[in-house]
């Protein structure tokens, strides 16, 4: 099976790394893909098959991704998996999202962002444009940086309970489910944000 020039195409312009499966094998990367990947190995292929410098996370990537390919009707909402460095920080975030393309049966497009490089939040813009109290912009802001939990309770002399608290009311007013949803909304609007 081939992929339609015009998909490629649109593929190869978006400036947002993202690679294509087809039956389990990575049938395309575009060039922001393959830079991201020489520069932090994390995500690697081999042999078609999508890997990670970790084995656990390589099955569950895989497991996630066989799940997706298979499930009927097509899932609708892009699922989002993280990947994480040995130390347990998410250094990478992907979004899978599942199309039928013509001659070529279903496509699973995956949007890779890297965390590596993190911007600091500045914790009054947190705090203006996503309505938080003054407590939350420091956890939201610290997790994002890649500090663990036990990391931010140490910073800020918190309990596990007010960071994991005050963590949890942070991600409703943000709208998202999960840590890794978290990242890419906050990753997003910083970098859209007016300078």
């Amino acid at each position: 099976m081939t992929l339609d020039d015009n998909f490629l195409a649109g593929i190869n312009l978006a400036q947002c790394p993202m690679l294509v499966l087809l039956n389990g094998l990575v049938a395309h990367v575009n060039p922001a893909a393959q830079a991201m990947m020489r520069v932090n190995p994390i995500l690697k292929i081999s042999a078609g098959v999508l890997h990670t410098s970790r084995s656990d996370e390589s099955a569950a990537l895989k497991r996630m991704i066989g799940q997706f390919e298979r499930s009927d009707p097509p899932a609708v909402l892009p699922r989002i998996h993280s990947l994480r460095s040995r130390e347990g920080f998410v250094r990478m975030i992907l979004t899978m999202r599942a199309v039928e393309l013509a001659g070529a049966g279903r496509a699973l497009i995956i949007q890779v962002a890297d965390l590596h490089v993190r911007p600091a939040l500045d914790h009054g813009w947190l705090a203006e444009v996503f309505t938080l109290t003054k407590a939350e912009p420091r956890v939201v802001a610290s997790l994002f940086a890649g500090n663990s939990v036990s990391q931010t309770m140490s910073a800020f002399f918190l309990s596990h309970d007010t960071v994991r608290g005050t963590l949890k009311r942070a991600m409703v007013k943000l709208g998202v489910r999960s840590q890794a949803e978290m990242m890419l909304l906050l990753q997003a609007a910083h970098s859209s944000r007016p300078i």
